[in-house]
């Protein structure tokens, strides 16, 4: 998004997100709409499905709630801090935590986190669609040590991929993501050959 990151909160990106679904809704009547996201986007992409836009669902590794997401940004920052020795304060997330509930900004990775961006994490939450969802969707989870594949759950897959530990990860793009491609496109190419048939 263009504009300043400091005056966002995530209920501006959800509501800029709801936005481009009626804007492609109202260009191109009668198509089929996927919502997608990974991480925070799958966030954005449940909540809109849960408000009923959309004609099917893909999550990749979603989130459960954008406040999580804050909180591994703040470990990742303060992994990349230690190991640079950038600032002669031993990196704390707790302090980082304080300030913000104490109405200060705190710099984070290139950018300025402020009080209100973390009051809106805690109302951003994933809206994993209930078993009386009648439209198609899907999760698929990578490396997943939070939620078993189910046998007899058709919307949940989980892919192991060969990936470094944490502390050691670089924010460079995962080179082996065949896998999630493939299942992806093959359950994209079911979904739209199955609504086209109705």
């Amino acid at each position: 998004s263009s504009g300043s990151f400091e005056d966002f909160t995530f209920k501006d990106w959800e509501e800029d997100f709801m936005s481009i679904i009626g804007i492609c809704q109202e260009r191109f009547p009668g198509n089929i709409i996927i919502l997608s996201g990974l991480r925070f986007g799958g966030i954005l992409a449940s909540r809109a499905f849960s408000r009923q836009l959309g004609d099917a669902l893909l999550l990749w590794n979603s989130a459960d709630s954008a406040h999580s997401l804050l909180r591994e940004i703040l470990r990742l920052k303060l992994s990349i801090e230690a190991s640079a020795e950038i600032s002669a304060e031993k990196p704390s997330r707790p302090r980082d935590i304080a300030d913000l509930e104490s109405n200060h900004k705190i710099y984070v990775l290139g950018q300025f986190w402020t009080p209100r961006l973390r009051d809106s994490s805690f109302l951003c939450t994933l809206k994993r669609p209930d078993e009386n969802e009648v439209r198609p969707w899907i999760e698929i989870r990578f490396n997943s040590h939070t939620m078993a594949q189910i046998p007899d759950n058709p919307h949940i897959i989980n892919i192991q991929k060969a990936t470094s530990p944490f502390w050691n990860s670089l924010p460079t793009l995962n080179p082996d993501v065949d896998e999630l491609f493939i299942q992806s496109r093959n359950w994209i190419l079911n979904v739209i050959n199955t609504i086209e048939k109705k």
